[in-house]
């Protein structure tokens, strides 16, 4: 018989529609915590809770797409470990105002951190935050722009702690300063700052540290970054404020009318694509060249504690921050330096603002902090924002004052504004508005009030969530969310009876069956046998008949229930 060839199977289609997925298109996941969390950079989905205020503050769970992220995510697990030991208020300000953390994912704009949903982990893009998501009903996420917002926000739930802390600890931080590892006299020392702040710092502009502590830009402080970091704006948050020794800064901080800048020093061959410098003109041109070799001679004139430290943020040029001088030194009145630096570019709300700045020169302003708390979301919003959307009053930064409000109740009736008389009813009434300044401070004590609150509603629930902690230690049968609801929960089972305080005046004092009982065996032992069968023998006939009655006769519950009243009112009548 003859055998033919076995026919080949036909081989898998090519290309993108037959090609599996592989292993290393799988998502990393990175985990970082103490020992006890088990720390590491894995493919399989690790179990992610659904978070909340009431979860354990650690581990931290990043989902990134590559390996690389993975592994410069990782970077932060040393740091992380050594400070894990500390309570959450303590580990917040710790990472906060801690260097380690500020060179990771610096091309990944912005992180998508889950703090209650399905899923809670940081995630680096938005679908799938928003798969982390799905089926919660409020799920609570938000968006940041660096790796260590990120943290302090799945460590806290609070989207402005990090900005909190840092501008808390404001007066900590000086000019911007790049170490580099070449410092003036040629040596190869480099140190690294130790304090890392995305607000303006509260110093002079330009002011020179001592030659101990030479001020250069690092060209190798990024050089593990594949992107260069050159953005369209040079936001706060790329500028490290390094902290000095009080002897260093302590004979300069008492003059603020002439300081010399420090220019940076040229980058090394190595990291030259690393150390160009980006420079902010009034007219909102951006532009970078590399920094001098040589330091400029020409002093800078200081704008105030404010102002200098708002140029600094946003890297103004010489140029830019002369004409911001003579308009602020030349015109005594709001009204002409807005015209003459709207002339020179400059957006009208910025000008506005370092208006206010520079007559702020106290640094126990309350107003004049949370302007510089601001002052980045108003840079870049100055181009749309509307006017009435912020409204900016001038003469209160010139010295002018308002009347109060009892003031203006005894001004005569024509003498209140036309915008105060509102119709409230059928009959038309004045009303007396408040002032600005009246609205301010009733604003300010609304808010330090809810701050109290929610500082206090913390605290408690601190404290719940520690002796849930030990209630779990002890027995350890259930998680510690399990105990936190036995905690909260109060028990219905039981219900406990009231004292019927009126009893006693219905007919005296009422004796209970305990107090009756020694009388009742006093004479139950002083009868004899006969004695106490006579004495029982009609009762247990009776109680027989009952129960022969519930076995064998047919039980109606609407009869029973009926003969049962029946009786109860024969008795009570």
């Amino acid at each position: 018989m003859h055998q033919t060839a076995p026919v080949p199977l036909p081989s898998p289609p090519t290309g993108k529609l037959g090609r599996k997925k592989s292993q290393n298109e799988k998502s990393w996941y990175v985990i970082l915590g103490s020992h006890e969390h088990r720390p590491m950079i894995t493919q399989n989905e690790p179990f992610l809770s659904s978070g909340g205020k009431f979860k354990a503050k650690l581990p931290i769970v990043f989902k990134c797409p590559t390996k690389e992220q993975a592994d410069d995510v990782f970077r932060y697990q040393p740091f992380l470990q050594s400070v894990a030991h500390l309570n959450n208020e303590e580990l917040t300000r710790t990472i906060c105002l801690s260097t380690s953390g500020s060179d990771i994912l610096l091309n990944i704009r912005p992180l998508y951190p889950v703090f209650y949903g399905t899923k809670a982990a940081v995630y680096l893009t938005h679908p799938e935050a928003e798969s982390a998501t799905h089926g919660c009903t409020k799920p609570i996420w938000r968006k940041h722009d660096s790796f260590k917002e990120a943290i302090v926000y799945m460590l806290t739930g609070n989207p402005d702690a990090y900005g909190q802390i840092i501008a808390a600890h404001a007066d900590q931080f000086n000019e911007p300063v790049f170490h580099s590892d070449n410092d003036s006299d040629g040596g190869s020392e480099s140190a690294e700052p130790e304090v890392v702040s995305i607000w303006p710092p509260l110093a002079p502009r330009g002011l020179s540290p001592s030659p101990q502590t030479p001020s250069c830009r690092s060209a190798t402080s990024r050089s593990h970054s594949s992107v260069t970091p050159s953005h369209t704006m040079p936001a706060p948050s790329t500028c490290h404020y390094a902290h000095r020794d009080n002897d260093v800064l302590s004979s300069q901080l008492h003059d603020h009318s002439i300081s010399t800048p420090t220019t940076p020093a040229p980058p090394t061959q190595q990291g030259a694509s690393h150390g160009t410098q980006i420079v902010h003109e009034l007219s909102g041109v951006l532009t970078s060249h590399l920094p001098q070799a040589t330091q400029t001679k020409q002093p800078v004139p200081s704008l105030g504690r404010y102002t200098d430290a708002y140029v600094q943020a946003y890297d103004f040029s010489l140029e830019a921050i002369m004409q911001m001088w003579h308009a602020i030194t030349q015109n005594h009145s709001a009204h002409g330096c807005m015209n003459q630096l709207i002339a020179a570019g400059l957006s009208s709300k910025e000008v506005q603002l370092i208006w206010l700045l520079a007559q702020a020169e106290a640094p126990t302003s309350e107003w004049a902090t949370q302007w510089i708390r601001y002052c980045r979301v108003l840079l870049l919003l100055s181009s749309v924002m509307r006017k009435d959307r912020v409204s900016v009053r001038l003469q209160l930064a010139q010295g002018e004052t308002c009347p109060s409000l009892s003031e203006r109740q005894q001004m005569a009736p024509g003498q209140h504004n036309a915008t105060s008389v509102q119709r409230l009813t059928s009959k038309t009434c004045k009303v007396i508005s408040r002032t600005p300044a009246e609205k301010k401070a009733l604003a300010m004590r609304k808010k330090d009030r809810a701050q109290k609150y929610k500082d206090a509603l913390a605290n408690a629930q601190a404290i719940l969530y520690e002796e849930a902690t030990k209630l779990h230690m002890e027995f350890g049968s259930h998680s510690i969310e399990y105990y936190l609801k036995e905690l909260i929960q109060v028990s219905q089972l039981h219900e406990v009876k009231h004292i019927n305080d009126e009893a006693h005046l219905l007919e005296g004092s009422r004796y209970k069956l305990s107090d009756l009982i020694d009388q009742i065996k006093e004479g139950w032992d002083a009868l004899s046998s006969e004695e106490r069968i006579a004495v029982t023998d009609p009762w247990i006939k009776e109680f027989e008949e009952c129960r022969e009655m519930r076995q064998l006769a047919v039980q109606n519950v609407a009869i029973n229930a009926f003969h049962d009243t029946k009786a109860t009112l024969d008795i009570v009548q």
